[in-house]
């Protein structure tokens, strides 16, 4: 079930969401070159997952990332606070 522009995420998402991620990470494995420059999360408001999800969804980037890599998650501010900035 995906959302639409402007609908919620709904609850059910986070868990089929990061699933749909780590098997793309997987069958990408040989095309992407570490370290990363750069890594974008966008396209539907990742901060709606919540910050643990969030976190999860970022440490499957682990291989391909190291100090120099930057990060730039696109946010809706009412769904980013303390905690999902933390992620």
């Amino acid at each position: 079930m995906a959302a639409s522009v402007g609908q919620a995420i709904p609850k059910t998402a986070p868990v089929w969401l990061t699933a749909a991620v780590r098997a793309e990470l997987e069958a990408r494995r040989g095309c992407l070159k570490a370290p990363l420059a750069s890594v974008f999360v966008g396209g539907g408001t990742p901060t709606a997952l919540g910050p643990r999800r969030l976190a999860d969804l970022l440490a499957m980037l682990t291989p391909w990332i190291d100090g120099q890599t930057e990060f730039s998650v696109e946010a809706n501010p009412g769904t980013v606070g303390a905690a999902v900035a933390g992620a």
